[in-house]
């Protein structure tokens, strides 16, 4: 298994801010997306990775990505491991917005507010 160089998803805060101030510098592509997958923020690396800019990706579903090449089941389980406050590892087949089609490996967690509730998701990704 490939260990990661900064494991963005490792750092421990709940705090969305320093999350991602500390993203900024992480080599690997980061997304929070509120809890409907809307994305809120996106990386540098985010950026170099999909072709989209971060003033075009803020606001599009994350499913902005989808190459429309991955099981529908594997979204399916993806969620429902996401709402019942899990950890997600998979694997995604994406399109650039050049259209260029890339494999990204992906780990998703949610983040939860003082009392508990699920309140964003980051995802760090890799090309694969």
């Amino acid at each position: 298994m490939l260990i990661r160089s900064a494991e963005i998803l490792n750092f421990e805060t709940t705090d969305l801010a320093t999350l991602m101030a500390v993203a900024e510098h992480e080599s690997d592509a980061v997304t929070v997306t509120d809890r409907k997958g809307t994305m809120i923020y996106v990386n540098p690396a985010f950026e170099i990775l999909t072709g989209f800019s971060k003033e075009w990706a803020i606001g599009c579903p994350a499913s902005l990505l989808n190459a429309g090449l991955t099981p529908r089941e594997t979204f399916s389980e993806l969620w429902a491991k996401l709402e019942s406050g899990r950890v997600v590892r998979c694997e995604f087949v994406n399109r650039r917005r050049d259209g260029g089609i890339y494999q990204e490996s992906k780990i998703i967690r949610p983040l939860f507010d003082a009392l508990g509730t699920i309140t964003h998701y980051v995802s760090q990704g890799w090309r694969s």
